[in-house]
């Protein structure tokens, strides 16, 4: 009897051991887009290659990202990051789309100059038209470990991803920037200032 309830402890132990070695590893693991711990680095950025720098200081440093066709937007940073995927999901109100609930996906890397490189894409139906810089077709999807979740609502969302040196907020739904707007804003007027005319002609 002793051997029967000895050999499940013995057991029971030797599971927690392993249990406890493994969450070790896991949270010896770098994440994804990590750098040196304590950099304080926010990097900002959308799917239309808009992307900011902030640093420790205050300083902001211009990071424009550049159009990979097929693979999204590429943001190249000044500092080597940890590789790795991480999987955004999206908001409840935002369209399902093939890989639902996932609507975003970032991709860490480093290269041989030793800079970060953030490639940033945004999931599309085969239905749905390119809007944006960062949308892709889906293929080969397989989830990653790794997830944040977008917050606020769809047209108006946001996302972070937080490492011990940097944090990262990228925009899903790009708003148009003011200038866009305004120069909207006059064309509209320029229409309906010329179907005036018309009118009065």
């Amino acid at each position: 009897m002793k051997r029967c309830i000895a050999n499940p402890l013995a057991w029971s132990a030797a599971v927690a051991i392993c249990w406890f070695a493994l969450a070790g590893s896991a949270a010896a693991q770098p994440l994804p887009g990590g750098t040196t711990a304590g950099a304080g680095f926010q990097f900002n950025f959308d799917e239309n290659g808009h992307g900011s720098l902030t640093t420790a200081s205050g300083g902001v440093i211009p990071i424009p990202g550049v159009l990979i066709p097929g693979a999204g937007v590429q943001y190249v940073l000044p500092f080597p990051v940890a590789p790795g995927i991480v999987d955004v999901r999206g908001t409840p109100d935002e369209p399902p789309t093939p890989v639902f609930p996932f609507s975003d996906r970032m991709i860490f890397d480093t290269n041989s100059a030793n800079q970060g490189i953030l490639t940033f894409q945004s999931w599309i139906d085969d239905a749905s038209p390119t809007a944006d810089l960062a949308d892709v077709q889906v293929t080969g999807f397989l989830p990653s470990a790794f997830i944040t979740d977008e917050v606020g609502h769809e047209g108006d969302n946001f996302f972070f991803w937080q490492t011990p040196g940097v944090i990262y907020r990228g925009v899903s739904d790009a708003v148009p920037e003011p200038g866009s707007l305004v120069m909207a804003g006059m064309g509209m007027i320029a229409l309906a200032t010329a179907g005036r005319r018309r009118r009065v002609k």
